[in-house]
């Protein structure tokens, strides 16, 4: 399940097929241990994700970015519906 924090970063993946509305999940995410990536290489972090050892993986670069890999780590609080300006 991948998550970000800048709403700005959520916003690129959201879809217009209400019209011009657009729905974001407001979540908490439950990180426990992470493993960390600040490089664009998809090969390290396809093999951080398999190798186990971590509940998350964080990618700190233009935006931090999470990826949790059991639903039970996210807890949904709020739907925003939202028009772009």
């Amino acid at each position: 399940l991948y998550f970000a924090e800048s709403v700005t970063k959520s916003d690129e993946y959201t879809d217009d097929s209400k019209g011009d509305l657009h729905a974001m999940l407001f979540c908490r995410v439950y990180l426990g241990s992470v493993s960390r990536c600040t490089e664009p290489d998809k090969s390290r972090i396809k093999s951080k994700c398999k190798g186990g050892g971590s509940n998350s993986l964080v990618a700190d670069r233009l935006y931090r970015e999470f990826v949790v890999y059991s639903h039970k780590q996210v807890y949904p609080h709020f739907v925003i519906w939202y028009k772009r300006l």
